[in-house]
C-alpha cells in the first residue's frame, strides 16, 4: 500500500496541470479506507523500535478514520495526574489516579495525534526529554514513535493539508522557546508531516475537571499562575490559549495548507 501512494507522490512533480494534480491526491485518499482496518481504539501495549538502538514499549490507541491517536508510558500506575479544581473533581466523582477517564476523554476530543509522558529537565531546568518506558527519549526518538503508530498514515494527512495537532502531555517540554525540546521535535516532524504542529508546555501540567467537563493548562513552578500553552510549526514558535482543547482548535482553524 505504501508503495502505490509512494509512486503517486513521485508522480506529483510531473503532473502538467492542476487537475492532473488534483487527480492525483485524490488517488492517494482512495487509500484512506484502508488504514480503518488497522485501528485499535482499544488501549494494547505495542513495541516501537528507535533510533540508537532499542525498542520503547508504549500504551497505543489508534483511529484512523477519526485521525486520532495516542500513546503514553506503559506503566499506567506511574502516570500520576495533578488536578488543579479538587472541589469539582470530588464532586462528579474524578480520582487523581484515574488516568483512563484522561486518556478517554483526549483520544475522544477531536483529531490529534496525543503523547503522555513524564516531561525532564536537566540541573540548570532546561527541557532534556520525555520518558516513557523508563527510557529518556531523545527528539529523534520520540520523532520514531509518533511515525511508527501513523503506519504511513502521515501520507493521507499531508495529502488532505489540514493543521494536524501534535500534543505533549508532560510538563515544560517548551522551555528554552525554540531551542526547547518541543521546538527540536518540531523540526524533525516537519520533514514528513509540513502541516503538523506541535503543542506543548513550558511548564508543569495540571487538569480541571468542573461541570463534567476535562480540560488541561499549565502553571508556573512559582506561584501556580496560569500561562498559555505554546505551538511549535517547524521550530517557530507561537502562543496558544491557557486550556489545551482551545489551543488544539486554533491549530485546527489555520488555513489549510492545500489552499
Amino acid at each position: 500500500m505504501r508503495n502505490i501512494i509512494l509512486i503517486c507522490m513521485a508522480l506529483l512533480p510531473f503532473a502538467i496541470s492542476a487537475q492532473d494534480i488534483k487527480s492525483l491526491e485524490e488517488k492517494i485518499l482512495e487509500f484512506d479506507e484502508c488504514f480503518r482496518e488497522l485501528s485499535h481504539p482499544e488501549p494494547k501495549l505495542v513495541e516501537h523500535p528507535v533510533t540508537g538502538g532499542g525498542i520503547v514499549t508504549v500504551m497505543q490507541r489508534t483511529d484512523y478514520a477519526k485521525q486520532s491517536f495516542l500513546q503514553a508510558d506503559p506503566t499506567i500506575d506511574k502516570m500520576s495526574v495533578s488536578i488543579y479544581d479538587i472541589e469539582a473533581a470530588d464532586e462528579f466523582g474524578f480520582k487523581e489516579e484515574d488516568i483512563n477517564t484522561v486518556f478517554d476523554w483526549t483520544f475522544n476530543a477531536g483529531f490529534a495525534f496525543n503523547v503522555f509522558a513524564h516531561g525532564i529537565v536537566d540541573e540548570e531546568g532546561k527541557s532534556s526529554g520525555v520518558s516513557i518506558d523508563n527510557k529518556d527519549l531523545t527528539p529523534e526518538q520520540l520523532t520514531d514513535l509518533i511515525f511508527n503508530a501513523l503506519s504511513d498514515y502521515e501520507i493521507i494527512i499531508n495529502t488532505r493539508g489540514n493543521p494536524y495537532p501534535i500534543i505533549l502531555h508532560s510538563c515544560s517540554c517548551a522551555k528554552e522557546g525554540e531551542d526547547s525540546y518541543a521546538a527540536r521535535l518540531s523540526r524533525l516532524v516537519a520533514k514528513k508531516m509540513p502541516n503538523a504542529y506541535i503543542i506543548a508546555a513550558q511548564g508543569p501540567v495540571v487538569l480541571s475537571y468542573n461541570g463534567g467537563k476535562y480540560d488541561e493548562s499549565v502553571r508556573t513552578s512559582k506561584d501556580g499562575a496560569t500561562i498559555p500553552w505554546t505551538i511549535f510549526h517547524d521550530g517557530k514558535m507561537t502562543q496558544g490559549s491557557d486550556k489545551i482543547s482551545d489551543t488544539a482548535n486554533i491549530v485546527r482553524s489555520k488555513p489549510n495548507l492545500q489552499d
